[in-house]
């Protein structure tokens, strides 16, 4: 497994449907392995989760590009995604690696308790912010 990137850049349901998002992901994904393109949109369906991650392969995959997908290990399973960045109160990080084998998984955490559980799970990064709960 390549190292794990440096930089995550996360995307939101309204960056998502932009007319440019494509050329938005492939500029971040022209970065190289340094940097992981997250497609985050909480507010759509599955159809639209699939779809937005669809392009953003389409669009913004060299060979060196990082694709998570954020809290759908079944979608980053389906589309070969390179890691998974999972919620409080999705799957554990052991769950999703097991649906997803050979994928970084990175959870969301907001005190020193969630931290210790997700290293416990298994997650190979933590994300530490106050929001998501």
């Amino acid at each position: 497994m390549r190292p794990l990137p440096r930089l995550f850049a996360i995307t939101t349901d309204t960056l998502c449907r932009a007319a440019d998002f494509g050329i938005r992901a492939a500029a971040i994904a022209a970065s190289g392995p340094a940097v992981a393109l997250v497609v985050r949109a909480p507010e759509s369906t599955t159809a639209q989760h699939a779809a937005f991650v669809e392009r953003v392969q389409a669009l913004a995959r060299p060979p060196e590009a990082a694709l998570f997908v954020h809290a759908r290990p079944d979608l980053a399973r389906a589309t070969l995604a390179a890691g998974i960045h999972l919620r409080q109160g999705d799957l554990s990080a052991q769950d999703a690696r097991e649906l997803h084998p050979g994928a970084w998984v990175g959870v969301s955490v907001h005190d020193l308790e969630e931290a210790r559980r997700a290293l416990d799970q298994g997650a190979d990064y933590l994300v530490a912010g106050r929001g998501g709960r």
